[in-house]
């Protein structure tokens, strides 16, 4: 899959990223093809570098998905989901009508499900970490005294 950032080619391999966040960064693409990184970071207020990620690794965070589309005028529901309008203020009756609920809550608690799930794993790795860079043996429970404590004594 091949989409244009600043007229340069960013190719996202089917099976790295979900189809939805695949969808997500095609629409990122098409909004932001007019503006450099370091224009998106100033509409964003975000770094550049994390600009130049989201739009060429998709999963951007949802403060940046709503900077961007406030700042383009662009509509959510149109980038999350690709559907109605692109522009906000083009048919929003239109718009209004055409939301199924019910798709946008479904996808929305797959979205929670797959954030639940990368939080599960963080704190699993924060665990493992801590439990590799304590040193073994000298790890004590709250309020044990060590050797040189009670040799004090």
């Amino acid at each position: 899959m091949v989409g244009s950032v600043n007229h340069k080619v960013v190719k996202v391999s089917p099976n790295a990223i979900s189809e939805f966040d695949r969808e997500l960064l095609l629409r990122l693409v098409e909004v932001t093809r007019p503006y450099s990184y370091a224009e998106v970071a100033r509409i964003t207020k975000f770094n550049r570098e994390t600009c130049r990620r989201y739009l060429t690794l998709g999963s951007p965070s949802i403060e940046f998905v709503t900077k961007l589309c406030d700042g383009l005028e662009v509509s959510v529901h149109w980038l999350l989901q690709g559907t109605g309008p692109v522009r906000r203020d083009s048919g929003a009756g239109e718009w209004l009508r055409a939301i199924n609920s019910s798709e946008l809550l479904i996808e929305v608690g797959r979205r929670w499900h797959g954030l639940q799930t990368t939080l599960r794993e963080v704190q699993a790795r924060v665990t493992r970490l801590e439990a590799e860079s304590s040193p073994r043996g000298l790890t004590r429970k709250k309020g044990s005294r060590t050797a040189k404590a009670r040799k004090r004594r």
